[in-house]
């Protein structure tokens, strides 16, 4: 599972911002976190989240990195993907609406 920072770090690299071995500044990182709650934020707003900001499903993880370098392209002057914000989106709405796998836990009331 993971953090915020972990995605961030890796909208960095998506953007072409960092390098694969190199480290965030400290600026960096904390605007692409800010980027990376927007993500979370728009889908929140979507009303798709079925997670908290510390239970990131694993199929969730590369799509929240698509929709945070669409937001937060224009802040570190890269061309923006024009297709990031829809492919994240998808990714979603298929997690989502995959159905359940394996044994389902039932409740008794």
């Amino acid at each position: 599972m993971a953090t915020f920072n972990d995605l961030a770090i890796r909208t960095l690299q998506k953007l072409q911002v960092l390098g694969q071995d190199e480290t965030a500044s400290a600026a960096d990182l904390a605007k692409a976190v800010e980027k990376v709650t927007a993500a979370h934020a728009l889908l929140k707003a979507k009303r798709v989240l079925r997670w908290t900001q510390a239970d990131i499903p694993d199929y969730a993880e590369e799509a929240y990195v698509l929709i945070a370098a669409f937001l937060g392209a224009a802040d570190f002057q890269v061309e923006r993907d024009p297709m990031g914000l829809q492919m994240g989106l998808n990714m979603i709405y298929e997690g989502i609406n995959s159905p359940a796998v394996g044994i389902t836990p039932v409740e008794y009331f």
